[in-house]
């Protein structure tokens, strides 16, 4: 709940009881508002949430499936793919989220549900923690006059007795009354279970409508505690930024004092312990000051500022550096520029290391997204939402790289080239490095094909071809 509060903009509560551990209530109250303007944790999950920004390649071995795959296919018109772009984030920050496949009777089309694991109870077997027999849900609904929470039940925990029910919230948290005719119009338990596969060797089974995604597949199914030192340091970042704003705006300049001396135009009262007198003034105030009665020889001095802006900001920026450690992600990769801890781009992560991101992330994602694409078309085919019966397993999904920039192309290839040329690697290596994931088969056949092309073409490779001109011979060979 916290890591989800963090991600969504609603932790200033969290940040509040962080500031008064650190401080106390006393100091807490002369410290100011609290300043949301650093959240260390929200910011690394969004810079390594980058396997969606381009929509990943889909094959099959059936071929294009245009219904299913292509433009203005199922996929795309139940927005998967642009769903998944905000849903990595979450991935990443909470560690595991699921996504919910059911049939909209509204649209006429199955529909896809990023549902959060602070909403759902799962059951899965000890042999096989990472697949769900029994999943709850919270959710708020209406039961003919009133509202209220409810739990929606799928269980396939008996394959031959599989059910959806949806039950009343219960003392402790447990199932209430069963209300499952008064939301869904009908019960749907053993052979009306409506979530079955329709093809192959699966077909009659019941399955759960739901794709469980995980950040890093740990061997249980949750994972909340992984990475939790990002999750408490970001508080601490956020403590020290808000300390900072206070120290801004109350200490950056030179303190004033006098001893003898009162502002002119104002009278001491004499409160419990003796005058006393105040005046809210600023560092652009012009203050006269007069003698007290009886004093012939005031004082007036002036101290240092309390606080070293700069100084400090460095050290928060140093915090905030070493609390971005999560997943593995190489330090080298975080760009922090020390000199200048007030950048826009305080914190954020090298294309590369973004890359290395995708790489570590896209053998988690994969298994879920094709599981999601099977039961996608399972639900489609259950409805007869198309004339085609799509295929419910066999997809391959990839995930495109991010491009590299100009500079870092011309260093990969100047370095390609130099390894060529020593004979420390191979066209093929070279074909791999830049397109991560590929098999050594699938690089081979595609630089096979490459070669016939520039054969047929003339091109060849270190050389630059001239552009023929209309009405002129091309040269042979060019």
């Amino acid at each position: 709940g916290r890591r989800e509060r963090l991600l969504s903009g609603r932790w200033a509560p969290d940040l509040e009881a962080r500031l008064v551990d650190h401080f106390g209530e006393e100091v807490r109250g002369a410290i100011g508002p609290k300043s949301l303007a650093k959240n260390v944790f929200r910011k690394l999950c969004g810079e390594l949430s980058v396997s969606y920004i381009e929509t990943p390649e889909v094959e099959h071995d059936d071929g294009e499936l245009l219904g299913m795959l292509g433009k203005g296919g199922l996929v795309e018109k139940v927005g998967f793919w642009p769903a998944m772009r905000h849903v990595q984030r979450r991935i990443v920050g909470l560690r595991e989220m699921l996504i919910r496949i059911d049939w909209s009777p509204i649209l006429n089309r199955p529909t896809v549900r990023a549902v959060r694991p602070d909403t759902v109870l799962v059951w899965a077997s000890v042999e096989a923690p990472l697949v769900p027999l029994e999943i709850w849900e919270l959710r708020f609904r209406d039961l003919g006059g009133r509202k209220a929470w409810c739990w929606d039940v799928f269980s396939i925990a008996d394959p031959a007795g599989p059910s959806l029910r949806v039950h009343e919230v219960g003392t402790d948290m447990g199932l209430g009354a069963d209300v499952t005719s008064t939301v869904l119009g009908a019960t749907y338990t053993g052979d009306a279970y409506p979530f079955r596969w329709t093809q192959g060797p699966r077909r009659g089974e019941p399955f759960l409508p739901w794709s469980a995604y995980h950040a890093i597949r740990s061997g249980t199914f949750w994972d909340p505690y992984e990475g939790i030192e990002v999750v408490e340091g970001s508080l601490d970042v956020a403590t020290a930024y808000t300390f900072l704003n206070s120290n801004i705006f109350h200490a950056s300049w030179p303190q004033r004092w006098a001893i003898g001396a009162y502002v002119a135009g104002t009278t001491p009262v004499d409160g419990r312990g003796g005058p006393r007198t105040r005046v809210p003034v600023s560092p652009l105030s012009l203050l006269h000051l007069e003698a007290a009665p009886g004093v012939t020889a005031p004082q007036v001095g002036q101290w240092a500022p309390g606080i070293d802006v700069e100084a400090l900001g460095r050290t928060i920026a140093n915090l905030e550096r070493a609390t971005a450690e999560f997943d593995g992600l190489d330090a080298s990769f975080i760009v922090k520029d020390a000199a200048n801890p007030w950048s826009a781009a305080a914190l954020s992560i090298t294309r590369e290391g973004k890359r290395q991101a995708q790489r570590t992330y896209a053998p988690e994602l994969m298994p879920s997204d094709e599981e999601t694409l099977g039961k996608l078309a399972a639900i489609a085919n259950l409805r007869g939402w198309s004339s085609t019966s799509f295929p419910e397993d066999g997809y391959c999904v990839e995930y495109t790289s991010l491009p590299l920039s100009a500079e870092e192309a011309q260093l990969r290839s100047k370095d390609a080239a130099e390894k060529l040329a020593l004979g420390l690697t191979s066209i093929v290596d070279v074909y791999m490095d830049d397109h991560p994931g590929i098999s050594r088969d699938a690089a081979i056949k595609a630089l096979d094909e490459k070669a016939a092309d520039n054969k047929r073409w003339g091109v060849r490779p270190g050389t630059t071809p001239t552009p023929a001109v209309a009405g002129t011979p091309t040269p042979a060979g060019a």
